[in-house]
């Protein structure tokens, strides 16, 4: 493990705004009491080496994350994905019709669950949570 990669993965899940003041929050603070070493991998490996390298913006990753889990049917991690392009302001609009985009790449039931995700996505935000 890398303390100074651990340290940069932190800092740019917190610089994301979903998850929370110490970059650990939501279902990563279960998976850090039951697999530690776990999470740290992600923190490290994910924010610390993937997220930091320099030529794409956290906008345009966030962005890739949704396609991708889309196209795999994650619908949790199309909602936090979605919460994590708004923050780095798209539109509610943008986000909904990049969804609308994968449509003839995923198919109509997948596009429909992320579409559903980003619902829940908009309205947490709007609402502050």
């Amino acid at each position: 493990m890398n303390e100074e990669r651990y340290e940069r993965g932190l800092a740019v899940r917190k610089s994301l705004g979903i998850y929370g003041e110490d970059g650990l929050a939501g279902t990563f603070t279960e998976m850090n009491e039951l697999a530690p070493t776990h999470t740290r991998a992600i923190v490290e490996y994910v924010f610390g080496t993937c997220w930091s390298q320099p030529l794409l913006d956290n906008r345009t990753r966030e962005m890739m994350i949704v396609a991708a889990a889309a196209g795999q049917d994650l619908t949790g991690e199309v909602e936090i994905h979605s919460r994590g392009l708004l923050n780095q302001g798209l539109s509610p609009e943008e986000l909904i019709e990049g969804i609308v985009s994968l449509c003839p790449y995923i198919g109509f039931p997948k596009t429909n669950h992320a579409l559903a995700a980003a619902k829940r996505a908009i309205e947490k935000n709007a609402a502050g949570e």
